[in-house]
Formats: C-alpha cells, sequence, structure tokens
C-alpha cells in the first residue's frame, strides 16, 4: 500500500512543478500594448513522467471544432477548415516546444485563416463592456482629463486603462488592453497583401516598416541577411547600388565621410547635409565608395505597390497584436488544460489514496484575478474534484491536500 502511495505523491508532485514552472514564467506579463515580434521567451517542457496527454481527436461542434474534447478546457474554434483546425492542434500538441514557440507557430494561422475561438470571444463579450464602462467612468471622474493635450491624454490613458482591467473580476493572463481594444474591425485586412508576399516577408516588412528612409547594413553571416534578400527578391526593398547615393552618404558619419575624400582636401562640415553635397559633386565619387564600402550588405525597404496604397500598415500591425493575443491564450489555455486533465487522469489511476481534500493552487501575485484568488481559500471533499483552469488564460492547477497533513 505505501508503494502506490509514495508513486502517487511522486507524480502529482512532478506535475505540480512543471505546471508550477509555467505559472513563474508567466508571473512577470504587463498590461501593455507589444510589437507582433515582441513575444515573452519563457519556457515550459514535457519530462518523462509529464509526457503529452492525448487531448483526443477533434470533433466537429456546429460550424466549428473543439480541438481538445478529453480536456478539463475544451476549446472550439470556427471559421477553419478541418486541414487548418488539424494544423493548430498539431501546433498546440507539441508540448516540447517552449511556449514562446508554440505562440509563433500559431500566428500564422491565426492570421491567415482569420479563425474564431468562441470560448475567447464569449469572455470578451462579458467582460469588455465592464472594462469600458470603467474606463469612461475614470475619464469623467478626472479632472486632468478634460483640460489635457492630446498628448497627456495618451499618458492618462495608459493609466486608466490599467486601473480599468484591475475592476474585472476575471483576468486570463495575456494583455486585455490589447484584447478589448485592438480586435480589428475587418479581419481580412492583410489578407491579399499575404496572399501576394507571404506571411513571413510581410512580418518581416512590418517590423522595418517605419524606416523607410533608414539604409541598413546586413552582413552575410546576419540572420536578418535572407529574409532582407527575400524583400528585395519580391520587390519591397532596395539593395546596393540600387538604393542612391544620397542614401548610402546619409548613412555615414561625417568623420567617415571626411576620410573618404582626405585627399581632395575638403572643408571642414558642420552638417551632414553639407557634407553630402561636397561628395556628391566629387568626380570619382562611385569609386571612392565602392573601395571602402560593402554595397551587398546595404538594404533599404520600399514602399508597398500601387495597389496597397489605401492599406494603414498600422491597422495591419494592430490585428497582428490582437491575434497574437489570442495566440498566447490558446496556447496557454490548452496546455494547462492537457496538464490538468493528465493530473487528473493520475490522481484516478492511483485512486486517490489518502486524498482529504481538494484545492485550487493560485500564483496570488499581483497578476492573479479575484475569481483565482477567492477559489484558491477554498478546500473541496475528496469525492468533488474541481475543475481547473477556471477560466480562460488561467494559471491556477490543482494539488490534493493529505490526510493529516
Amino acid at each position: 500500500m505505501i508503494v502506490p502511495i509514495l508513486l502517487f505523491i511522486a507524480i502529482a508532485t512532478v506535475v505540480g512543478l512543471a505546471i508550477k514552472m509555467r505559472l513563474d514564467s508567466r508571473a512577470d506579463v504587463q498590461v501593455r500594448v507589444v510589437e507582433p515580434s515582441d513575444i515573452p521567451v519563457s519556457v515550459v517542457t514535457a519530462s518523462d513522467t509529464a509526457a503529452a496527454f492525448e487531448t483526443g481527436s477533434l470533433v466537429a461542434s456546429g460550424s466549428g471544432w473543439i480541438l481538445n474534447p478529453r480536456s478539463t478546457f475544451p476549446l472550439t474554434v470556427d471559421g477553419i477548415d478541418r486541414t487548418g483546425a488539424d494544423n493548430l492542434k498539431r501546433a498546440l500538441d507539441d508540448l516540447s516546444q517552449p511556449n514562446y514557440q508554440k505562440v509563433a507557430a500559431l500566428l500564422p494561422i491565426l492570421v491567415t485563416s482569420n479563425l474564431r475561438c468562441r470560448e475567447i470571444d464569449e469572455y470578451v463579450a462579458a467582460s469588455r463592456p465592464r472594462y469600458l464602462q470603467e474606463l469612461n467612468r475614470l475619464k469623467v471622474a478626472s479632472t486632468d482629463w478634460h483640460t489635457a493635450s492630446d498628448l497627456d491624454r495618451e499618458d492618462l490613458l495608459i493609466e486608466f486603462s490599467t486601473k480599468a482591467i484591475e475592476c474585472l473580476d476575471v483576468r486570463p493572463i495575456c494583455d486585455l488592453i490589447t484584447l478589448f481594444e485592438c480586435e480589428p474591425a475587418d479581419a481580412t485586412i492583410d489578407d491579399a497583401l499575404i496572399d501576394r508576399f507571404g506571411f513571413e516577408t510581410v512580418r518581416f516588412y512590418l517590423r522595418h516598416a517605419d524606416k523607410l528612409d533608414k539604409v541598413h547594413l546586413v552582413p552575410a553571416d546576419h540572420h536578418d541577411r535572407p529574409r532582407f534578400e527575400a524583400l528585395a527578391e519580391r520587390g519591397l526593398a532596395v539593395r546596393g547600388a540600387d538604393i542612391g547615393l544620397p542614401m548610402i552618404l546619409g548613412r555615414m558619419t561625417l568623420k567617415e565621410m571626411g576620410e573618404l575624400i582626405a585627399d581632395l582636401q575638403p572643408p571642414k562640415f558642420g552638417r551632414k547635409a553639407q557634407a553630402i553635397a561636397f561628395l556628391l559633386n566629387a568626380p570619382d565619387i562611385n569609386e571612392r565608395l565602392r573601395a571602402s564600402v560593402n554595397f551587398r550588405q546595404l538594404f533599404q525597404l520600399r514602399t508597398l505597390p500601387s495597389e496597397f496604397a489605401d492599406l494603414d500598415l498600422s491597422h495591419v500591425a494592430t490585428a497582428w497584436r490582437y491575434a497574437e493575443e489570442v495566440a498566447t491564450l490558446l496556447e496557454h489555455t490548452y496546455t494547462m488544460g492537457c496538464f490538468a486533465a493528465q493530473n487528473r487522469n493520475r490522481y484516478r489511476e492511483a485512486g486517490a489514496i489518502g486524498v482529504a481534500a481538494w484545492q485550487v493552487l493560485s500564483a496570488k501575485d499581483r497578476l492573479t484575478c479575484p475569481c483565482c484568488l477567492r477559489a484558491s481559500e477554498k478546500l473541496h471533499p475528496a469525492t468533488q474534484v474541481p475543475r481547473v483552469p477556471l477560466h480562460i488564460g488561467c494559471r491556477c492547477s490543482l494539488v490534493p491536500r493529505f490526510q493529516g497533513v
């Protein structure tokens, strides 16, 4: 009898540690608006003891698919065919990948399919009105808001938005401001752009689209070199001599420009514009530059083709920030539900020997929502096992309380 009990305790401890690692990795998430590429780098891996749990095959549900029917928190997606749902599930099922890599793998699926998650939509529908109501109340109550400049209002809005989030009883572990405020009015806004250039190319273009006047120096061994070359191949960037001499000279310092024509005894330049004008009139400036500058390493992004002239890239970036939060919630909830279902099955296999009660384990930090804190203060009878996660984006897990402990 002692051996099964010890085995049960060991299994519960290992699974609990795996979940705790995941909670700790999420503990420093800030309420802020992030760039599409700014994904938090935190790691959770499955050990031999906490091997991947079989979450069940796809189940049709109306026009959508239940991704994980055997999980303690089934997730349902709409607006995607079975092949797309299979790809989504495959990415979610791989517990050997760090969570940030799984989110990165989910993002192109979400962006290209424009899928919806019912459970996330239900949460937003229930919580966003309360958030907006509190946000408006804070504006009205503020003596500063009514007389503030536009820039000061931007600063106040960050403060008010954070306070409005804190009034919510249920707060998933994600950037809720982005989730509530950045949902695109038209989810197809980027479809034509992705169809033309591909998701990865567009994603990289967006990273640098606010610096079209910048000349990038990218050595051959730089990890972004293939991406810049892909932009040039697709007409989204120019390279080398095609950039134009004024732009190439503009990335040089006054000292470098002075050294380039030192033998011509140039005047002392106080501004770059003066130096560039002088160098452009040098009869052999092309030869001088080619002797000192590696033209193959130079890239400059171009504006989008004319058919995308009406496309506001800031709206695309905002839509992708929203998609990233959806991906974060999908990945986190799916994985936590997988751990919880696996833990639940192991409790059953061990016969729950010696378990006197169950308790929800909450992180109890500044990000923990009131809903989870209340749940963690209650002990549940051994015969009434509570379900975790408690809600979408929940960080809670379940722990047994043994007799005499």
